[in-house]
């Protein structure tokens, strides 16, 4: 009985030391896992990357102990960055941009793993530059111009081809690229010392634009990328380039003549010029606008930009008016604007009227009087029928159409010839005629008899002692006073001319 019990004691007794042995091992595992956890429960990727100004920069983070499946709250923290936060449920992946450079770090913590960060590291380094091209639009009236007010308008974003297929586009016939507009930006040493209107950006050519022109990254001097770009205007305002002479007058102003996004008027103004770049024209009636998305004020760097500054003249250029009549020429007309007459002309064909019409006015032309030999006249023009609708340099034209009788004819000839002819005194001469489209002639010096034809026998002009020029008429009644003349001269040798 004493050896089992010393038995039993001895093997409870050796349970006892393993299990406490066991606890011990366990203890330590279990101990060392959490140790090595607690060093690095999370892990923030990519650990290190480069990136420039305005660059998305993308992170992840994985857990490293628990599942990785669990929909975890996760808490970004980007100091400098854009957005500098985020956090919720599920977001293990975060993106933000900077606009300074240097080196920034992104942390990450989970209240899951008792809010233990992991962090990665991102250098900003400078960014390649951005490119801008301005055009220069002016119009005949200011009403062409488009009213940009509102930078969600769908014309916009503004690119390469927004100038010319607004110039070519329906309704902006009055509107063309020029040349001659200077145009500033503003660097940072601008900007810094108070220089206005910056430095010179360009001048556009003749198809209406600069040439591209690199801006660099250190040259941006504000509004986190910011890119001011301001027109001289063609207008009177002389500190911005007293020296450009097409600037000094003729175009309508600036109503808001600042550079500047908040005190430029929200509702189309009655009457201004415009300028616009990108997608930023809530300033529209300003000489100057920024450069790049006025939400992100940043920058899309390594891209070309486009502004468009838009003008028109004060005084309306103006139109021409062609009036060409055939077949005959000599009518009398009128061009009117209603009741009151603007023109009245007498001429020969492709007669000119150059003057400042009216926007949008319809003129119309009227026959008073009709060339000799023609009875009645049609109208036509180049917009059809007897009108024409004429804004600022307009060309058009109205076709006189007169409906005429034949055209008559004569031919006086002495001894068969047209002459001059020479006799001797005492000689005679025949005269004869023929003509077409009259029914009677009358002669001068000699009598026709009122007959229309007389090739033979003729008249004869009998002895002949002086020089003597004989004339015809012949006429056809009902054609408006048309007619035909001739005439034939006969020098008699040693003779002064007696008659005419």
């Amino acid at each position: 009985m004493k050896k089992t019990n010393y038995l039993f004691k001895t093997l409870s007794r050796a349970k006892y030391n393993f299990f406490v042995i066991f606890v011990f091992i366990l203890t330590f595992l279990i101990g060392s896992q959490f140790t090595k956890a607690d060093e690095n429960i999370l892990q923030c990727s990519p650990a290190n990357q480069t990136a420039t100004v305005g660059q998305n920069v993308s992170f992840s983070v994985t857990p490293l102990v628990g599942a990785p499946s669990q929909n975890r709250f996760y808490i970004w923290d980007a100091p400098g960055g854009d957005p500098s936060t985020q956090s919720g449920q599920g977001m293990d992946n975060f993106n933000t941009k900077y606009s300074a450079l240097g080196e920034h770090t992104v942390t990450v913590f989970s209240q899951t793993f008792g809010n233990d960060p992991s962090s990665c590291h991102v250098t900003i380094t400078t960014p390649p530059p951005i490119k801008i091209v301005a055009s220069a639009v002016t119009c005949d009236y200011e009403s062409n111009l488009p009213n940009w007010y509102h930078r969600t308008d769908s014309r916009l974003p503004i690119v390469a081809s927004t100038a010319p297929n607004y110039v070519n586009g329906p309704g902006n016939r009055n509107c063309r690229l020029d040349s001659g507009w200077d145009f500033y930006y503003i660097t940072s040493d601008d900007y810094a010392n108070g220089r206005w209107p910056g430095t010179f950006f360009g001048t556009t050519g003749a198809n209406g634009r600069t040439v591209p022109v690199s801006i660099s990254y250190d040259k941006v001097p504000y509004r986190g990328g910011d890119m001011p770009v301001n027109i001289d205007g063609k207008r009177a305002f002389l500190y911005m380039d007293p020296n450009n002479t097409k600037r000094s007058a003729g175009y309508v102003p600036f109503a808001d003549p600042y550079p500047s996004d908040y005190d430029a008027p929200l509702n189309p103004a009655p009457y201004s010029a415009e300028f616009h770049c990108w997608d930023d024209s809530r300033v529209v009636y300003s000489n100057g606008d920024y450069v790049g998305d006025m939400t992100e004020e940043l920058l899309d760097w390594g891209s070309t930009y486009y502004c468009i500054g838009f003008n028109a003249l004060v005084t309306p250029p103006p139109a021409t008016i062609n009036v060409k009549e055939i077949p005959r020429t000599g009518g009398t007309w009128r061009v009117m604007h209603g009741l009151l007459p603007e023109f009245t002309y007498t001429g020969s064909s492709n007669s000119v009227f150059a003057e400042a019409l009216p926007k949008g006015t319809t003129y119309i032309l009227i026959v008073d009087s009709y060339p000799a030999g023609c009875t009645s006249a049609s109208v036509n023009s180049s917009d059809g029928g007897n009108t024409v609708n004429v804004t600022g340099r307009d060309i058009k034209q109205f076709t006189i159409t007169y409906t005429c009788a034949e055209e008559p004819s004569v031919n006086l000839q002495a001894n068969g010839s047209d002459g001059p002819i020479t006799v001797n005194p005492g000689d005679s001469v025949t005269l004869t005629w023929e003509s077409n489209n009259v029914t009677s002639c009358t002669g001068t010096n000699f009598s026709t008899n009122g007959a229309p034809n007389n090739t033979s026998p003729g008249v004869s002009t009998g002895a002949l002692t002086s020089t003597q020029t004989y004339s015809i008429k012949c006429t056809e009644p009902g054609t408006n006073g048309l007619g035909a003349t001739d005439s034939v001269t006969v020098n008699v040798k040693g003779a002064a001319m007696t008659g005419t």
